[in-house]
């Protein structure tokens, strides 16, 4: 009935963490002379005098491999489960009594002087394991000794056993690198960065939102009051705002239409082609090939406008050539483009009239055996000319050039259009009159 209580004692300890946190250790060391010396380990060695013989005995401590500060307590750690569990292996299994170890060898008898020499225990002593030694044969010790039996034969040391610590499973691993505690904090910074970036977001489009429809009636105002410094610079944050908008509607595609058309007056070049063309020819006809070479490297990059008609190269594909009637001392010239933009202008096989301007991307000077100039337009620099305000600041007179007017609207259909519309085929009634005018500047 006293080790059940004992038991439930324990059981209750282990379950509720109320065992003390240092259990007492005693010992029971065995003197020369039978009488028994008892007390309570310490944390280190402890030299315990018998009060029989006045003999000093070696106490080791508490912990010797390895050596501790104090004994664990008998708390079980870990959730309440685990606890219940192990009280109950406890309840069922018992107290498991030590095993004792049967290769251990009895302790030599200890003389006298021996343990005398422990009193000073002030000197060094060495507590490292003694090395294994080969016995040596009965034969042999009765051979040196000369048949004393008297000889003391040195006890093998007994070799330490290396402590092999399980490796933990895969299972156990995972739930050590994502412990709660880590899965939770983990969580909560991405919900925190989530918050900041979606907050940091919505000030941005709320800004570009402000943005956008400041700079566009800004734009309005500078196109009515054909202001093109202001215009430049409302058009730029406008559609830099729509960009963040990432807005693709009719107003937006407006914008950037005319923010490219305001760039390309800037950057229209002061070169007349013509002029350049035609003091590369000699007097006697003959092209300069020296010349030729300088004019088409300087050529490339610069930007011009064209009032042309659009001839497709081939059917369903963006490669156009501009009918271009100008010719130089018997020299002609051929005009080339590949641009998505001017395919919107040609229906069918139908040859439309445009105004445009691009950059050139090569050009190659006539020789002897082609007296032809070619120039290959750069397709991406393309941009369709859709307001008066930017038509008359590229050098065209509405007045003077009527039939540009409806050029200018069909082309403002195509870029206010949400699919790739294409530009009215119909031609005014002086389309042969037209075809005299194709203007290069």
């Amino acid at each position: 009935m006293s080790s059940l209580l004992a038991k439930l004692a324990k059981a209750k300890s282990r379950l509720f963490g109320s065992a003390p946190e240092s259990v007492p250790v005693p010992f029971e060391v065995p003197c020369d002379c039978g009488h028994r010396v008892t007390g309570i380990r310490r944390t280190s060695y402890q030299i315990a005098v018998c009060s029989a013989c006045q003999s000093s005995l070696f106490v080791l401590p508490v912990n010797v491999y390895p050596t501790t500060k104090r004994i664990r307590s008998e708390v079980v750690d870990g959730p309440v489960l685990e606890r219940v569990g192990t009280v109950v292996r406890d309840l069922v299994r018992g107290d498991t009594p030590p095993v004792a170890d049967d290769s251990q060898e009895p302790r030599s008898a200890r003389k006298p002087q021996d343990s005398e020499g422990l009193r000073d225990y002030g000197a060094a002593v060495d507590l490292k394991p003694k090395s294994r030694k080969s016995k040596r044969s009965a034969g042999e010790e009765d051979s040196s000794s000369g048949g004393s039996a008297d000889v003391n034969a040195q006890e093998p040391a007994d070799s330490i056993p290396l402590v092999q610590v399980p490796r933990p499973s895969f299972a156990t691993r995972m739930r050590r690198v994502f412990s709660p505690t880590r899965v939770l904090a983990l969580a909560g910074c991405v919900i925190l960065f989530s918050t900041g970036f979606w907050t940091i977001h919505q000030r941005k489009l709320e800004q570009a939102r402000k943005v956008w429809r400041l700079e566009m009636d800004r734009a309005e105002t500078a196109l009515k009051q054909r202001d093109l410094t202001v215009l430049s610079e409302s058009l730029t944050l406008a559609v830099r705002a729509a960009k963040t908008l990432s807005r693709t509607d009719e107003e937006s595609r407006v914008a950037e239409s005319l923010l490219r058309q305001t760039e390309a007056v800037q950057q229209l070049t002061s070169i007349d082609l013509v002029s350049q063309f035609s003091n590369v020819i000699r007097d006697d006809g003959s092209p300069d090939v020296a010349k030729a070479g300088n004019v088409a490297e300087g050529l490339k990059g610069q930007r011009f406008v064209f009032e042309l008609i659009l001839k497709r190269r081939t059917a369903g594909e963006t490669a156009f050539q501009l009918d271009f009637p100008l010719i130089v001392e018997d020299v002609a010239i051929d005009v080339f483009v590949s641009s998505s933009v001017l395919s919107g202008c040609v229906v069918g096989d139908s040859e439309p009239n445009v105004l445009f301007t691009a950059c050139v991307r090569e050009c190659q000077p006539p020789s002897s055996a082609n007296r032809r100039w070619k120039i290959v337009l750069d397709g991406p620099s393309c941009t369709l000319v859709t307001t008066e305000f930017h038509a008359e600041q590229l050098g065209f007179d509405l007045k003077t050039f009527a039939s540009l007017q409806s050029v200018l609207e069909n082309q403002s259909k195509i870029v206010r259009s949400v699919h790739d519309s294409v530009i009215d085929s119909t031609l005014p009634a002086d389309g042969g009159e037209k075809a005299g005018k194709e203007t290069v500047r």
